[in-house]
């Protein structure tokens, strides 16, 4: 089965261009939610590749405030967890500026997509 996805422009105030949504069959999803998910997927691939990655010797975490933290798998993804709560309830609670919401998980998406690939380029390359 293949989910229909459309793409609805939903109209702001005084006739103006609103937000952006995705339609998935009966369910209307914004930008920024859809920019959470990869958010959450980015920091699950990068929660295995580090973990992986220690456990080869290939990697060394060089951030100071996850070194410890990052010798306990469980851990490591408890603090992931809250960490992404936390963005969701900042994203729910700053709801109305749009643009700052989206933008902000636009550099922070880049941030762990380059992080992601250097982990997993070093993965390969032991």
């Amino acid at each position: 089965m293949v989910a229909r996805v459309e793409l609805v422009m939903e109209t702001g105030r005084a006739g103006a261009p609103g937000r952006l949504l995705y339609e998935l069959g009966t369910r209307r999803v914004s930008t920024r939610w859809i920019l959470f998910n990869v958010l959450v997927v980015l920091n699950l691939l990068d929660l295995i590749f580090t973990h992986v990655g220690l456990q080869r010797g290939v990697l060394v975490e060089d951030n100071p405030l996850m070194r410890e933290v990052v010798k306990s798998l469980w851990l490591a993804a408890s603090v992931k967890v809250l960490a992404l709560a936390t963005v969701a309830g900042l994203m729910w609670l700053i709801r109305s500026r749009r643009r700052l919401v989206e933008g902000t998980l636009a550099v922070c998406i880049a941030w762990y997509t380059f992080v992601v690939v250097w982990n997993y380029s070093l993965l390969l390359s032991a």
